[in-house]
Formats: C-alpha cells, structure tokens, sequence
C-alpha cells in the first residue's frame, strides 16, 4: 500500500472492511476447496471491485491535489490584487485630499 493511501482514515476503514469481510469467504475455500466455481469466481470479482475502486480513489486524490494547488495560486494572486487596490486606494484618497486642500488654497487666495 502507498503512504498517500493509509494515511486517509476513510480508505484504511474501507480496506478493513473488505479484508474482515474476504477472510472468512478466503478461509473456507482455501480449508474445504471451492464448493462450486462461483466461490472462486466471487472472491475473484470482490478483489476487482476493490482494486477498482482504488485506482478511482487515487484518480479523485491526484486531481484534488492539483485544484488545491491551483486554487492555491489564485489565492496568492488575488491577495497581490488586493494589496495593489489598496495602495491604489490610499494614493487616490491621498491625492483626493490634496485636490481638496488645493481648491481650498485657491478659493482662499481668490477670496
């Protein structure tokens, strides 16, 4: 098993559960030989499924793993956009004030 694969809590349970629910279904047909073919054919199928699911489960994993990181960067650029919308902000209201300031000294002077 891959370190990536046991280290989710849900996908450890759902292993054990395939495995306490195989052995009892291993240990018959290994201790008293396949009854009929179906039993063979059973557990063959039972494994399919999970190593099916498996492989969706690490297809689902990677491309989460790349929309976080992705998702990641847009974070990073969007705090840039606001960082400069705000330093543009300040300067706009800075130089608001100083427009208001200066038609103040001119209607003062005109006065």
């Amino acid at each position: 098993m891959d370190k990536c694969f046991v280290v989710f809590a849900v996908n450890v349970f759902d292993g054990a559960v395939i495995v306490l629910s195989l052995a009892p279904m291993v240990a018959s047909t290994v201790a008293n030989g396949p009854s009929s073919p179906w039993d063979a054919i059973g557990l063959i199928i039972s494994l399919r499924i999970w190593r099916v699911k498996r492989i969706i489960d690490a297809y689902v994993l990677q491309v989460k793993v790349e929309m976080e990181l992705e998702i990641q960067q847009y974070e990073k650029a969007k705090a840039v956009r606001e960082e400069q919308l705000d330093r543009l902000t300040q300067i706009c209201q800075e130089q608001a004030v100083c427009s208001h300031f200066l038609d103040l000294l001119h209607d003062f002077v005109a006065a």
